[in-house]
This record gives structure tokens, C-alpha cells and sequence, in this order.
């Protein structure tokens, strides 16, 4: 990863690696390393920070990956949301920065850079794993209603609900990617316009005026 920063009025920039061979993470302990070998040992004192937090980012991952195994393997766990949520905050709370100076200011810019990418690992993993709890959901109610639904009226049914899938997917495919991705969240995963403008950096507004224009566009099509 590409950082970049300011240390005593000069602009720097470096890259370094999120992992090690292994696979776990070292990409804060990097950070440390680099300016300790850059400009001194005044920086070692935050090596020991840097550690925990790349401990915290291992959680982090550690919780995606088992969601991945649970998704193939075990039965759907809604409080695993939670769980990753935690280990997320972990690392923001580890994060800051309870000193003043030019190295704190330093550290602070190359830390909210870091964790900048990793809220956009955590806002891919909420979409997903919010789409795949409701996917359970009605797939577990889809299977009861197959169970006592008669044979003769189930195929009627099926073809019905294929219809209506294939229409619906012709319909969204008439908007922009962003109205697209604003209608699915919105109306299918229940998310807020607050929440979809805080995923998306926009304002609410925004988001506002874009899903009504796209339903304005569908209404045209029905």
C-alpha cells in the first residue's frame, strides 16, 4: 500500500505491505519501522502500539474468514455482525493518538489512511453479509412453503416468481450503476438513506434525490 505524510513540514511517501508471508498483518509495525529507519529512534517508543494493532487487524480478519467458512459450511450466526463490528472498533480505538507533537500528527495521517481502507473491507463485508442473512431467510421459508404447497399449484407458482424475477432484473438494468446499487440496498436490504450516504461519503440528499429519480424512471417502464 502507497502512504503518504508530512513530518516536520516535508512531504513523504512510501509503500508497504499489509502482510507478512503468512499471512498476518504487519502493515502498522511497517509504518513504524519505516520512520524509525527514516528519522530515528524517536519513533520506537509507538512500536509497541503498532503491534497491538496489527493483533487487532488479525482479529479483523480472523472474523471475515469465518464468516466465509460459516457462509459454506455451519448455519447462519446474525450476532457474527456484531463480532466483526467489535474487532473493527478495536482497531480505531487502538489507533489514536494520545500525544501531541510532529510525530503523533505524523502517525495519525498514516493511521486514518490505513484505516480508511479497512472501513471499505468492512462496508463490502456488511453489504454481503447483510445480503446473505436475507438470502437465509427467505430460502429457509422458501423450502417451507415447498414442503406444503402442493405439487400441482407449485409449478404454476415457480414460473410465476421467475417471471416476476426476470422483469425486475430488466427493469434495474435500465438505471445507472449507482442508482442500481442505491435501489438494491435501499429497498432490498433496508438500508437508510442516512446509512447509504454514510457507506457512500455522500450526502443524504443526494442519495435522496438519486433513488427517487430511479423510481420515477421505473414507474416510465411499467
Amino acid at each position: 500500500m502507497v502512504l503518504h505524510y508530512i513530518y516536520k513540514k516535508q512531504p513523504y511517501i512510501f509503500e508497504v505491505r499489509w502482510t507478512d508471508t503468512e499471512g498476518s498483518s504487519t502493515i502498522f509495525r511497517g509504518i513504524v519501522s519505516y520512520l524509525e529507519k527514516i528519522h530515528g529512534p524517536v519513533f520506537s517508543a509507538y512500536q509497541g502500539q503498532a503491534q497491538r494493532l496489527d493483533l487487532a487487524v488479525d482479529q479483523l480478519y480472523s472474523q471475515i474468514y469465518r464468516f466465509g467458512e460459516e457462509y459454506q459450511a455451519i448455519p447462519y450466526d446474525p450476532k457474527h455482525r456484531k463480532r466483526f463490528l467489535a474487532a473493527y472498533g478495536e482497531i480505531c480505538s487502538l489507533s489514536e493518538m494520545r500525544e501531541n507533537g510532529e510525530e503523533a500528527s505524523a502517525l495519525t495521517e498514516l493511521f486514518a489512511q490505513v484505516l480508511d481502507k479497512l472501513q471499505e473491507i468492512v462496508g463490502v463485508y456488511l453489504l454481503d453479509n447483510a445480503y446473505q442473512g436475507k438470502h437465509r431467510y427467505r430460502r429457509k421459508h422458501f423450502e417451507e412453503w415447498l414442503e406444503t404447497t402442493a405439487e400441482g399449484s407449485m409449478s404454476c407458482e415457480f414460473e410465476s416468481v421467475l417471471i416476476q424475477m426476470t422483469d425486475l432484473s430488466r427493469l434495474l438494468d435500465q438505471l445507472t450503476a449507482t442508482q442500481r446499487e442505491r435501489q438494491v440496498k435501499h429497498i432490498f436490504l433496508n438500508y437508510t438513506l442516512q446509512e447509504i450516504a454514510e457507506q457512500e461519503g455522500a450526502s443524504r440528499q443526494s442519495v435522496s434525490e438519486s433513488i427517487a429519480a430511479a423510481l420515477k424512471k421505473l414507474r416510465t417502464l411499467l
